[in-house]
């Protein structure tokens, strides 16, 4: 699973046209962790599957049949926006139908970010390297200006994807681990960079709700539900299973036991 989400991660920050030649890196899509995988990097896009008028695969990444694990993930996260969707509706019947796909769109996109910073990257930094490098705390991050959320040339093209400039991929997965953590120095360096700015960057992070009207940010009862959920109670909300590990990026162990999915709750009444 941890394979999976980093390369669902990878799909909604960052698309680069195939080359041999060195270049500086040009994202096709956008860089923040936004859900854009899912709902599309354009209005277009978007427009195009909230009405399902596209072919195929209703998706919002155009690399969603690389792999198996990858439509699992797609179809796990379209699901979730159905399913919140249809909770909202009975919570606000009069609520027209782009209004309730895009505050479903601003719950994916927050869970997306939750997951990624609480469960996913302390698995490859270790929570010790982002407490000490500007990522343990999320929540007292102020937007910042002055920071460039786009993806550094160094994580789009080796640290977080395939490899295009060889030296600089092989030596990296050739260091030795940072303690606790899955990469080495020079990665850790370059992802904790990427993440920080993509976070400090994000005037719509969903912790942010100082600066923010009600229409844009969320609230602190909603913020406190997105916290509560995890990866596994997405999975058990959407995939039909029972029971599942509580942190699915480990393996089952008897620290990581099963749990009934019955253990597992998104709370959306702060949205009711």
């Amino acid at each position: 699973m941890l394979m999976a989400w980093g390369q669902f991660l990878a799909h909604d920050m960052v698309l680069t046209p195939e080359s041999s030649e060195p270049r500086q890196q040009i994202n096709q899509i956008t860089a923040f962790i936004d859900a854009s995988n899912v709902y599309g990097s354009s209005e277009e896009e978007t427009d195009a599957l909230r009405n399902k008028t596209t072919d195929g695969t209703l998706t919002g990444d155009e690399r969603v049949n690389t792999v198996p694990n990858l439509i699992m993930m797609h179809l796990m996260f379209a699901r979730e926006h159905n399913r919140i969707v249809k909770i909202l509706d009975e919570y606000h019947s009069r609520w027209g139908e782009k209004k309730k796909f895009q505050e479903a769109r601003k719950i994916v996109g927050a869970l997306m970010q939750h997951i990624t910073y609480s469960e996913y990257l302390p698995k490859i930094l270790s929570q010790a390297y982002m407490d000490s490098n500007g990522l343990g705390n999320t929540a007292n991050d102020p937007y910042d200006t002055s920071v460039n959320p786009g993806i550094i040339n160094g994580y789009g093209s080796a640290a977080g994807r395939s490899p295009i400039d060889v030296d600089f991929y092989v030596g990296g997965i050739s260091e030795i681990h940072v303690p606790g953590a899955s990469v080495g120095p020079t990665f850790a360096c370059v992802i904790n960079k990427q993440f920080e700015s993509l976070k400090k960057g994000d005037r719509f992070w969903y912790e942010r709700n100082d600066s923010m009207d009600s229409v844009v940010g969320l609230s602190s009862d909603q913020i406190a539900a997105i916290k509560g959920v995890t990866l596994a109670t997405v999975m058990c909300n959407n995939l039909g299973i029972t029971k599942v590990q509580p942190d699915v990026f480990q393996v089952i162990s008897e620290s990581n036991a099963l749990q009934d999915c019955s253990n597992y709750n998104f709370d959306l009444t702060p949205w009711e």
